[in-house]
């Protein structure tokens, strides 16, 4: 057991460090960017993602912008993400800028291999496909279209994501949003 004076020098010091990480945490957090926008937002829980997506893909009429941690469509019985791939595939055969980034964790990673493969048939179809630094690990689930409708959750584009995984992904109208979402996508190197 500490003595009285030992016990106070403790104090003191223990109440100046978490004084400094308090003023470093309240100054960060003044300083963060972060901007607020007007959205409609709606919830897409499990396989009600799916559907809106593919369809504004399909609708696209500039761009599609995606950040996707893993995109398998390289099995056969994966009918849910070959419709997002052929969704892209035909937005841009029909003038659309796609842009995907995908995870790139190393040789030897499941994620990574999946997402060489439908990299490799994106790529074929003429979209601008890129990985991230393998360094760092690529989470994010987001796709941007049209400057204006972005979508960002939980879903990969897996068939377990969309069929078997509790899941939820947001769709949101805001040019806001989807500016600061491309920003964050174009980022990722």
């Amino acid at each position: 057991m500490r003595s009285g004076r030992g016990y106070r020098k403790f104090s003191a010091k223990l109440i100046g460090i978490l004084t400094v990480l308090a003023a470093f945490f309240i100054y960060s957090n003044l300083k963060a960017d972060i901007r607020e926008h007007e959205a409609t937002v709606a919830v897409l829980p499990d396989k009600s993602m799916l559907q809106s997506l593919v369809h504004d893909i399909a609708n696209a009429k500039e761009s599609v912008y995606m950040a996707i941690y893993m995109f398998k469509t390289s099995d056969r019985n994966y009918t849910d993400t070959e419709m997002i791939k052929q969704a892209l595939i035909k937005a841009a055969q029909n003038g659309v800028k796609i842009y995907v980034v995908m995870d790139d964790a190393g040789k030897s990673d499941i994620t990574t291999a999946a997402n060489k493969d439908t990299g490799e048939e994106l790529k074929k179809a003429g979209i601008k496909v890129v990985y991230d630094d393998k360094k760092v690990r690529l989470h994010a689930k987001t796709t941007v279209i049209d400057h204006n409708i972005t979508y960002i959750g939980s879903h990969n584009y897996t068939v377990s994501a969309i069929n078997y995984n509790r899941e939820v992904t947001v769709r949101i109208v805001s040019g806001g949003v989807a500016e600061d979402t491309i920003s964050f996508i174009t980022s990722v190197k």
